[in-house]
């Protein structure tokens, strides 16, 4: 998908975070396929210059949408990250902690 960062940035960070919904739906459009198979689409890597082409458009289009609506994906992105980390302070929950060292254990194992 960093190829999908290099001609459609906004629609990169989108898919990578709150609004995910709103850039599959831009790109689905675009590109003629359901949104159930955008994701799979654009790992792939198996578009056609024409479909790249649409995606560029709809690239366009959705900051003209973002600009409207008054968003800032980026900053949401942050802000939604941000939330996650303030909920972990709030709970002090042991579960991340755990699952940060058992993949950390398993990796190492392997």
């Amino acid at each position: 998908m960093d190829w999908l960062k290099q001609i459609a940035p906004t629609i990169a960070t989108a898919m990578g975070g709150p609004l995910m919904g709103m850039a599959v739906s831009a790109v689905s459009k675009a590109i003629g396929v359901e949104p159930d198979k955008v994701q799979d689409l654009i790992s792939s890597g198996k578009l056609t210059s024409e479909q790249i082409a649409q995606i560029k458009i709809a690239e366009i289009d959705l900051q003209k949408q973002a600009n409207e609506l008054g968003l800032n994906f980026e900053a949401l992105a942050v802000d939604d990250r941000k939330s996650a980390r303030d909920m972990q302070v709030a709970t002090r929950s042991w579960i991340p902690p755990l699952l940060a060292a058992s993949v950390t254990l398993a990796s190492s194992a392997s």
